[in-house]
Parts: C-alpha cells; sequence; structure tokens
C-alpha cells in the first residue's frame, strides 16, 4: 500500500473518528497529524524515472528459438529477465502452443507451460531412445 493511500485511509478515519459517541477531538486531531506526516512522507519519496521511455528489447531471431537445447530452454525459463514476448515465441515455435492463449496468461504460467512441454518433448526423447536400443538388440 502505497503513503498516499495510506494518508487518504487515515484522513478518512480521522473525520469518522473526530466527534463523539465514536471517538473525540483528540483522537481526530491525533488522526490528522498521522495523516499530513505520511502524506508528507509520500511527497518527500524519491520517484524513479518512468519506464515508458526505454526502448523495449527486439525479439530474438527465430533461428535462435528454435534451434535450442533442453538446458537452454531451462535456462531461457529460470532467466527472469527474459520479457514475455520471447517465451510466448518460443513456446509457439519451438512447442507448437497457440500464441493468443500464451499472451492471455501472466509470465510466471507461460514459463510453467513452457516447461511442462520441454518435459514432455524430453520424456518422448527418452522412450524413442529406449525403443531404438531394444529393436537393435533383437535378432529377429
Amino acid at each position: 500500500m502505497s503513503d498516499a493511500v495510506l494518508g487518504k485511509f487515515i484522513r478518512k478515519l480521522a473525520s469518522i473518528y473526530s466527534e463523539p459517541p465514536i471517538g473525540s477531538r483528540q483522537l481526530g486531531a491525533a488522526l490528522k497529524k498521522l495523516a499530513d506526516e505520511v502524506l508528507a512522507r509520500d511527497l518527500a519519496a524519491p520517484r524513479s524515472a518512468p519506464v515508458a521511455n526505454a526502448a523495449p528489447m527486439p525479439p530474438r531471431p527465430l533461428r535462435e528459438l528454435v534451434g535450442l537445447t533442453a538446458a537452454e530452454v531451462r535456462a531461457i525459463l529460470t532467466d527472469e529477465s527474459i520479457p514475455k514476448v520471447d517465451l510466448v515465441r518460443l513456446g509457439a515455435l519451438r512447442f507448437s502452443m497457440p500464441s493468443s492463449a500464451l499472451e492471455k496468461q501472466p509470465v510466471a504460467e507461460v514459463r510453467e507451460r513452457i516447461l511442462a512441454a520441454l518435459m514432455h518433448e524430453e520424456s518422448i526423447n527418452i522412450l524413442t531412445d529406449e525403443a531404438t536400443r531394444q529393436g537393435a538388440a533383437r535378432k529377429s
């Protein structure tokens, strides 16, 4: 909760509790003083520069997203600096996920869905390797 919201809330409480039978003028005055201090603290707080002026990161090239190894995909999923647009493109290009569905999801859920697809891909690869190995060992 920001100091501005808290200050406004305390100021409303001051108006409610400033008169009997609920409160007293002293309580109302004390709450009003507290609200003024909280609001002053909010005004004195340093503000960060607006992010709107920052140029968006260009999306990764398609070739780079499709040819990633499983370890590289895991590294992308654990890197919090990777933008959602890259995650959506990764899911769509590498795992054939519908990008429109991914765009509607929070970033954490997009990461989870891609991880599930990666784990599925890895399990299919394990089954394929085992079937190939057992087929090669057959004598008939």
